[in-house]
């Protein structure tokens, strides 16, 4: 089931943004936990902040605001995070918070809506977010390049 986050979901989703950061791509940067929580919150407030359950226990989440474009005032939908344990990665949870982002995103007038797949996981978990967002109707925006200081 998902649904809203909840203010009791806090350490949770603190463990799943842990292991989420844990696995991925900026393992190297170091994890501010108040700054998490603060970012969900701002989202729980103003923007997308949604929990994944399974057997009343969060294992997914998903993030996101609404932002301007740079050169704009227009808006768009910028994703923040998405994560699901390992266990639950291959079923109908994300999809289903995708979804959902999807809708809520519309319902906020956006001109589009822009979501990341970074490298750092696991390359086929990349590939096969990859292929389920364009299913869902999301084309390659591109590539990201980084330098390390």
């Amino acid at each position: 089931m998902i649904r809203p986050m909840k203010v009791e979901d806090a350490d949770r989703l603190l463990s799943l943004g842990r292991e989420m950061h844990n696995t991925s791509a900026y393992s190297f940067v170091l994890l501010d936990e108040n700054k998490v929580l603060s970012t969900i919150a701002r989202c729980m407030k103003n923007g997308f902040a949604w929990a994944g359950e399974k057997d009343g226990v969060v294992v997914a989440g998903m993030i996101g605001e609404v932002t301007d474009y740079w050169f704009s005032r227009e808006r768009m939908a910028m994703e923040y995070a998405l994560f699901a344990t390992r266990e639950c990665r291959n079923t109908r949870l994300p999809f289903r918070l995708l979804k959902k982002y999807i809708q809520w995103a519309k319902e906020q007038k956006v001109r589009e809506i822009m979501l990341g797949a970074s490298k750092g996981f696991d390359e086929s978990d990349t590939d096969k977010y990859g292929r389920v967002l364009e299913r869902l109707g999301f084309q390659n925006a591109g590539t990201f390049f980084k330098m390390r200081i």
